[in-house]
C-alpha cells in the first residue's frame, strides 16, 4: 500500500501538468509536436499533463528551454507555486519556496546566510522582518 501511495501523484504535480498543458495549447502545438520536439511520445506528454507520471527536473528543464524560459520563470508560471495567504504574505506550503530558490539572488543570499554565525543569522532575520513590515506599512 505504501508503494502505491508513493506512486500517486501529489498535489503539486496537477498543476504542473496543467501549465504544461496551457504553454503548449499558447503555442498552437499538439501533445506530438511537443513530445517530438522533446524526444518523447505524445503519450509521455498526455501522462505529464494529467500527472499520471510526474516529471523529472530534468525534464522540467527541457520543457522551460523549449518555451523560451527559465526554469525560474517556467515554475512561476504555476499556479500551485504561487499560492500566497494574503493575511500573513506567506507562502502556503513548503513547497511553494521552491521557485524562489532557483533565484540566483536568493541563491546568492542564502549561500552567505549559512556563513554566519547563529547570532548573525536572527539579526538578519529580525532585520528582514522589520523590512517586510515597513512594507506592508508602505502598501496599507
Amino acid at each position: 500500500m505504501l508503494a502505491s501511495k508513493i506512486r500517486d501523484p501529489m498535489r503539486h504535480d496537477r498543476p504542473l501538468g496543467a501549465h504544461v498543458k496551457k504553454l503548449r495549447k499558447q503555442n498552437g502545438l499538439t501533445q506530438t509536436q511537443l513530445g517530438d520536439a522533446l524526444g518523447l511520445t505524445f503519450q509521455q506528454i498526455q501522462k505529464y499533463e494529467s500527472a499520471k507520471n510526474r516529471m523529472s527536473y530534468s525534464t522540467v528543464v527541457k520543457i522551460a528551454h523549449y518555451f523560451g524560459q527559465s526554469v525560474d520563470q517556467f515554475l512561476a508560471g504555476v499556479d500551485d507555486f504561487n499560492a500566497i495567504d494574503p493575511k500573513n504574505r506567506q507562502a502556503t506550503g513548503p513547497t511553494r519556496v521552491i521557485p524562489l530558490l532557483f533565484n540566483f539572488g536568493v541563491q546568492e543570499l542564502v549561500m552567505n546566510y549559512v556563513t554566519l554565525s547563529l547570532h548573525e543569522q536572527e539579526a538578519v532575520a529580525d532585520f528582514v522582518k522589520k523590512m517586510s513590515s515597513k512594507q506592508e506599512g508602505l502598501a496599507a
